[in-house]
């Protein structure tokens, strides 16, 4: 479970005449339990000895149709013994969270000499929702917890809660074993099926940063522009529109879609896999937007003046301009394309890809003369390019790339699944839709926003069921004016205004409720407004 901090001492436990029986255990105790300690701690350097235990998966079937129950916790190994003198503890610990909490699982878990756990953070969804409670039983002082680069060193008898939702480690660097108690206890506000939903964590999160420090009050008087928007129809068939370009007035809600591409010139099979228009830019009057496997130029008026393609191009999403440069993502490449504006020419590339060390590699290439095999390992979704580098973003990449001068380099850390990942005021926003939500992170401090999503029953197609087709709450698309208001995009086609001091919605604009109809490319329109 996450909190502010990293860790908390909850006070003193009398564990004394459990520590000595745990001591006394023999080996084949330890080993009795190895097959469900690799089936819920996987390969981890620890031998596990359960008292209580539930499977995150049983979890999930449970929650979702009603509270847990403690007869739905599987009793463990540990001998009928040890079992009645950790009871009063586990009771003890359970009224300190509060009436009606459950402990899902409770485990003596024991790390050798020399042992470490690497890294990590709990994800699961009955580690994100429990408390996660440790109760050192043995140590020595070569065993460190480092939790948010944060060093902790735990003393014996003493209950902690640990923030696992930051990343965190463990080493024993000592001569003996470290023994803990560890318990995940549900908490009765936890004990019901909104915890599974996408965007509990966050909104919890932001929540709690709300009561520390509330928000300004929302602005008055602020005039909203004209975006452009793009928009692709997930799983749409030849007959169908694939989505369009669209222009919204966000201050008075007028809406005008400038392109059908089901009805456009271009032939439905030049559209490539994943049909549909993407990232937007604009260069001496004339607007640039990227399809799958293609590059077109538009006029105002929205006639098609040009359109470029390139052997390396397969899949774009996101584009973006810095002088008379134009960078588009290629997904299928696992590479970022260069695009000269005044030449007209995919003049340069780079490959981005992981080698086997794990270390991502970047190497650029010339693409009219060579370039890579098609390979899509990273999922490159998102670049924003200014004076001080390129940055890009990908649903499998856990940071923000930087491409400068000097070389690459890690910017911030992101989730997976997350889109429009890019610098904004001293720290990075996203799409994190793996969640639902929009995140800005800065200086130590997260802003989550809501995805708008509806009823279902106002929503068209919505039977069709399949999340990787069709599903609302699907954020893409980002842009923002200076005086921090916010614009983003999502699915059914919905455009939200956000004034960022206050986290308010300012305006809502939607174009479809067509679930499979998502916002995809989206910025300021600089011409005249609608």
């Amino acid at each position: 479970m996450w909190f502010a901090g990293t860790h908390r001492a909850l006070g003193d436990m009398e564990v004394s005449a459990l520590t000595a029986a745990v001591r006394d255990l023999p080996e084949s105790a330890w080993l009795d339990g190895e097959y469900l300690r690799q089936q819920l701690t996987l390969a981890r350097q620890t031998h596990s000895i359960f008292l209580r235990s539930l499977a995150t998966k049983a979890f999930e079937e449970i929650l979702q149709d009603r509270s847990i129950s403690p007869d739905d916790i599987e009793p463990g190994s540990a001998p009928e013994a040890i079992a009645k003198l950790a009871a009063p503890i586990l009771d003890e610990i359970a009224q300190r969270i509060g009436p009606d909490s459950v402990i899902l699982r409770a485990q003596f878990a024991r790390m050798r000499p020399g042992a470490e756990i690497k890294p990590h953070i709990d994800s699961s969804a009955l580690l994100i929702a429990a408390h996660r409670l440790h109760i050192p039983l043995t140590s020595n002082h070569g065993v460190a917890f480092k939790i948010h680069g944060e060093t902790v060193r735990m003393q014996i008898g003493q209950l902690y809660e640990l923030n696992n939702r930051v990343r965190h480690a463990v080493t024993n660097a000592g001569t003996t074993e470290r023994i803990h108690l560890i318990i995940d206890i549900l908490p009765r506000a936890h004990n019901h099926p909104d915890v599974l939903k996408r965007g509990f964590e966050a909104g919890r999160k932001q929540s709690a940063r709300d009561q520390a420090a509330p928000p300004a009050p929302v602005r008055t008087g602020l005039t909203l522009p004209t975006l452009i928007a793009t928009s692709v129809v997930r799983g749409a068939q030849k007959s169908q529109s694939h989505g369009g370009v669209y222009l919204v007035n966000m201050q008075t809600g007028k809406q005008a879609q400038m392109v059908d591409w089901n009805t456009s010139e271009i032939s439905w099979e030049g559209r490539g896999w994943d049909r549909g228009l993407r990232g937007i830019e604009f260069y001496k009057d004339q607007i640039y937007i990227a399809a799958s496997d293609e590059l077109f130029c538009f006029d105002k008026d929205f006639n098609i003046v040009g359109s470029w393609r390139s052997p390396y191009l397969r899949h774009a999403h996101e584009i973006s301009r810095h002088g008379s440069n134009l960078y588009v993502t290629s997904t299928g490449f696992d590479s970022l394309l260069q695009f000269n504006l005044d030449q007209q020419v995919f003049d340069k590339a780079w490959l981005i890809r992981p080698p086997p060390d794990g270390i991502i590699g970047v190497a650029s290439y010339n693409p009219p003369r060579q370039g890579p095999e098609p390979e899509n390992r990273l999922h490159i979704n998102s670049v924003f390019a200014d004076e001080t580098g390129l940055y890009i973003g990908a649903r499998a990449l856990p940071f923000l790339l930087r491409i400068g001068p000097q070389g690459s380099g890690q910017v911030a850390r992101l989730p997976n699944g997350t889109h429009n990942a890019m610098p904004y005021r001293g720290g990075v926003i996203y799409n994190h839709t793996n969640e639902d939500v929009i995140a800005l992170e800065s200086k130590g401090s997260q802003t989550f926003l809501p995805v708008p999503t509806y009823p279902e029953a106002e929503l068209i197609n919505f039977e069709l069921g399949d999340e990787k087709l069709a599903r609302q709450g699907f954020g893409r698309g980002l842009c923002w004016s200076d005086d921090e208001i916010l614009f983003t995009g999502s699915s059914p086609s919905t455009i939200t205004a956000w004034d960022l001091p206050s986290r308010s919605v300012l305006a809502a604009v939607n174009l479809s409720m067509d679930v499979r109809n998502a916002i995809h490319g989206l910025q300021i329109w600089p011409f005249d407004p609608l």
